[in-house]
Parts: C-alpha cells; structure tokens; sequence
C-alpha cells in the first residue's frame, strides 16, 4: 500500500540508528574499561557487545547473509544467538561450581535461582534456533519470569529487610530439615551485648547500624565454613553450620573464636564510639529432637556466657 515505503524507511532509518548507538556504547564500554584499568575479567565481558556491533555492521550491509527473504533465515543467523547465549553459559558454569563448593554454601540458593532462569533461556534459546516458527524463545522469557517473581517473593518472605540475612521463618524451615538428616551440625545462637544502651545513648538508627555491621561480621564468618548466619529477632542471631571435618563442636568453637576476632577488628576500623560484642551459646544438633529444644539448650549456655561478661 501507499504506507509501504514509509514503512520500510522507518524500519531502515530504527535499524541505523540502534546500529550507531550499539557500536558507539561498545566503544565508550572498552574506552572506560581500559581507562580505569579494569581487570581481565570485566574488559571480557565486553565480548558479547563486540559480536552485536560487528552482527549490527553485517546486518546493515549485507542482509542477505543472515535472511534469504524476510520468512526464510540463513545458516549464518545462528550467529546472533552467540551473544546471548555466551552469558549464560558462564553464569551457568560459574554458578554451578558455586553451588557445589562449600565455601560458598550461604549462596547456594542464590546461584541455583541463576542456574535455574540461564537453562530455561539457553533451551528454550536452543529450539528457538532449531525450530524458528515455533517461536519458542518468548515462552523461555517468560517462564523466565515467572520463576524470577517467584524466587523474589520467596525471598521477600524468607530474609530480613534490615540485616539481609535468613529470618525466623527461614531458620526454622532449615532447622527441622535437619533435624530429619542423618548428619553432624549445630547451632550457634548470638546476643548482642548492650544493645539497648546503644539504642538509647545513640538513637534507634544507630542501633540499626549496628544491627547491619554484625550481620556483615557472620557473613563474612560463615563464608567458606559450610555455615549460615540468619537473625532470630531483635538482636538475636543463629549460625547453623554442617560439620566437613567429624568434629563438630570444634567447629562451632573455631567460629565463635573468628566471630570475637573480627569484632574486635570491626572495632578498631569503624571507630563507632560504642564496642559491639556478643554473647554466644552454640551446641550440636543431636542434643535434641526438635528446634524449640535446641534453641532453649543454646540459650541457656548464652545466658552462662553472658553473666561470665557481666561479672566483675
């Protein structure tokens, strides 16, 4: 029809343009990259913009390489699933390696929520190449999606707004699978010591602070120990942690240990001008047969622990 022509150039003048913008934001990427001497790793992830750019120089120029007509596509088209696909096939190994290495066993859901969303859209990316009419690529997308909101929500319901670490609800969930599992661990509960003091000296922001300076110190404890930090509530936080060794009550001593040191690390950087420490209570997981029993073992040696800090 009469819209014809128009419409051909409007696709023809959107196709140059995002060619222009795709070539000038790969060259202002490696411009910035190399002028900030970024590592080895960051100029690589550059390569996927390289293969589009190049792609989007071909496509303006030779068309026919990629579609014989505007139905029928070539062998060479396959190359623009290459830039697609080669981000998730690194996240895929990365994140699979990840998984199954116990110093990362705090993220292990993390990187199963990666691995999961990468092979929907690499098989889906897959028959979408083999199958083109059957568009199978927007249905990848979408279950993408619908496991992302999923994963959000789950995760929504199952941290802490404030500390970014595991709630109540998630401790328990953890816990009693555990308790069915025929295998070494324990608990180590934490109390912070003095915090309403911090609270009513320093206001209910500074104790918030504080509250997210701990939560960093038992991330920063619990990676690469098989273990994992959650808040209990208020200022009260759990560390569960696998035994790797046999020997789970050393263990739990070597992470308590770490925790008083890198406290007193934190006290020596921040300069806060209040001390956080805390007062723990840890033991195993065959001490009793459900997690209301173990929570009250570990609170009862909290609270020895704390009355030996208070004592004179």
């Amino acid at each position: 029809g009469a819209l014809s022509p128009v419409w051909h150039y409007c696709c023809d003048l959107a196709l140059r343009i995002s060619l222009y913008v795709t070539v000038c934001l790969f060259f202002g990427g490696v411009l910035y990259t190399f002028r900030d001497k970024a590592p080895l790793m960051a100029r690589l992830a550059w390569l996927p913009h390289t293969m589009v750019a190049v792609l989007c120089v071909l496509t303006a120029c030779r068309v026919s390489l990629f579609w014989s007509d505007y139905y029928t596509r070539t062998l060479f088209y396959c190359l623009w699933y290459v830039p697609a696909a080669l981000p998730c096939l690194v996240l895929i190994v990365h994140s699979s390696f990840a998984y199954f290495d116990k110093r990362h066993y705090s993220e292990r859901e993390d990187h199963a929520n990666i691995l999961k969303f990468c092979l929907l859209l690499l098989v889906f990316g897959l028959l979408d190449a083999l199958w083109p009419a059957s568009a199978f690529l927007p249905v990848g997308l979408t279950l993408g999606m619908i496991v992302c909101y999923f994963q959000n929500i789950s995760a929504y319901i199952s941290r802490d707004e404030l500390t970014d670490l595991y709630n109540r609800r998630q401790l328990f969930r953890d816990m009693e699978r555990k308790t069915a599992e025929d295998k070494k661990w324990g608990i180590i509960l934490l109390d912070l010591d003095g915090f309403k003091a911090i609270n009513d000296s320093y206001g209910h922001h500074e104790g918030d602070v504080a509250l997210q300076l701990f939560a960093g110190v038992l991330k920063r404890v619990c990676r690469g120990k098989n273990a994992r930090p959650y808040r209990y509530g208020g200022d009260e936080f759990v560390i569960v942690k696998d035994s790797w060794t046999g020997d789970i009550k050393k263990e739990l001593a070597e992470i308590r240990s770490d925790v008083v040191r890198r406290l007193q690390i934190l006290d020596i950087t921040k300069h806060k001008g209040y001390t956080i420490s805390a007062s723990m209570g840890s033991v195993t997981g065959n001490k009793a047969d459900s997690v209301p029993d173990l929570l009250k073992l570990a609170d009862a040696e909290l609270y020895e622990d704390k009355q030996k800090g208070a004592a004179p």
